[in-house]
């Protein structure tokens, strides 16, 4: 009823497809966002004549990235506020995957071999088999939740650390533990 449609292409190039950043003005002057996609319509003599396009409205879409981006931006500044980092690990192949704060955390980079003997690595020589049997027995073995306070020897510059870490396990349908997600706090302070 009244509201006009304004679509501002933005050709990309390559490949036989077209797509668009669109904004729609309504009536009342709203902007809104789109999705736009579409291809050439040819002749048969392959002369472009016209073209399909298919609209999608992304208003939504683009507020709950937006909501989204703030949230992970929080996320971040209250892990480092609090000195606290996150980990995934994989049991079935004993590798895992880290929050940046852990790996700030550890004093690790994109290069560290993140696996359970990777971790044990830095856990420090008088602690490293204690740790090992807590980790497979009472955690693994056991199904237990993780929570052990325990010392490291950091990576990147062999600094002493206290670190508090709690885990729990995801388990399969047959009652075998699958995953451990779980959080390490730096509470050397």
């Amino acid at each position: 009823g009244g509201a006009k449609l304004v679509v501002e292409v933005m050709w990309e190039s390559g490949g036989s497809g077209v797509g668009a950043r669109t904004v729609r003005v309504g009536a009342g002057g709203t902007r809104r966002a789109i999705a736009a996609c579409g291809a050439p319509m040819r002749d048969c003599g392959g002369v472009i004549i016209g073209m399909a396009l298919v609209l999608r409205e992304r208003t939504d879409e683009r507020a709950a990235e937006q909501k989204l981006q703030e949230s992970e931006a929080l996320l971040k500044q209250s892990q480092r506020i609090a000195r606290v980092g996150h980990f995934s690990l994989d049991v079935t192949t004993g590798r895992w995957t880290s929050s940046q704060m852990l790996d700030e955390i550890f004093g690790i980079d994109a290069g560290y071999e993140r696996t359970v003997e990777g971790w044990l690595n830095m856990v420090v020589p008088e602690q490293r088999a204690a740790m090992h049997e807590y980790f497979g027995q009472h955690v693994l073995q056991e199904g237990n939740p993780f929570n052990k306070e325990y010392l490291i020897i950091r990576e990147s510059d062999k600094a002493e650390r206290w670190l508090h870490g709690l885990g729990n396990l995801e388990f399969d349908d047959d009652g075998h533990p699958v995953v451990m997600f779980g959080t390490i706090q730096d509470i050397t302070e």
